[in-house]
């Protein structure tokens, strides 16, 4: 009598799923239209460009020293460079942060599960681009993981599907 392979492969599955806790999850370009790569240039490119943090999934970390933390970790895309800091008076960057708790579990001993917003913004309009992304098991600022998900979220921000995006073709250029 033959032997079934679901069991093995279930297992499999399970085994590379629960890999997966740690690797960031984040949304296509949530603009629309979707923003063309020149726009983010034009937007950016060459300058200070400010980084706001509202609120920190990490007890004790507040918002200002999280901004810094996370400059630290954000790609330099454009020749731009980031600066933390606590109000926006011009086009920058917002990280708008929520967490969620496993209950009953003392706080220390609980990884986190962080969900971030993450919008260029010039004050007054539209976002100019927004992704938003979600992370799991993340106990502290400085986890790896973290700095993972600080970088993906980054790209997915700025470079909205750069490997199918062909920069002639956008929608603002055909009306109809």
């Amino acid at each position: 009598m033959a032997r079934s392979p679901f069991p093995a492969i279930l297992v499999c599955g399970m085994a590379a799923l629960a890999g997966c806790a740690r690797t960031p999850i984040v949304s296509y370009n949530m603009a629309i239209p979707p923003p063309a790569p020149h726009e983010i240039r034009e937007a950016i490119g060459g300058r200070d460009v400010p980084v706001v943090v509202r609120g920190s999934p990490f007890p004790g970390v507040s918002s200002r020293q999280l901004a810094i933390i996370i400059v630290g970790e954000m790609p330099s895309l454009y020749e731009a460079r980031t600066i933390p800091v606590d109000t926006l008076t011009e086009t920058g960057i917002v990280w708008d942060f929520g967490v969620s708790r496993t209950a009953n579990l003392p706080v220390a001993t609980v990884p986190q599960d962080i969900r971030a917003d993450l919008q260029l913004v010039q004050p007054g309009q539209r976002p100019i681009s927004e992704v938003q992304g979600h992370i799991s098991d993340v106990q502290a600022p400085t986890d790896p993981a973290f700095a993972s998900f600080i970088h993906q979220m980054t790209l997915g921000l700025l470079m909205p599907n750069p490997e199918t995006y062909d920069e002639w073709w956008h929608p603002r250029m055909f009306p109809f």
